[in-house]
């Protein structure tokens, strides 16, 4: 989250990608990565990472955030 805090989005997708293929058990990771997929211009992935975590916490910490975030996408 702190490259992505400081802008460098593509070198969080490379750590946030990391993450998820080590474990998937932290789903907020896919509202992290597309968040900085959507700075990316990757609406596409962007947009199947947000609908992946809200699948996996529909009601979770960052559902609300990922809904309207969708709606951009």
């Amino acid at each position: 989250r702190a490259y992505a805090g400081s802008g460098d989005h593509a070198q969080a997708k490379e750590i946030y990608g990391q993450a998820l293929a080590s474990t998937s058990a932290y789903s907020a990771t896919y509202y992290w990565i597309g968040l900085s997929l959507a700075e990316l211009g990757e609406k596409a992935a962007a947009k199947d990472a947000m609908q992946k975590y809200l699948k996996a916490e529909p009601s979770g910490q960052y559902a609300d955030r990922a809904k309207e975030k969708l709606k951009d996408l």
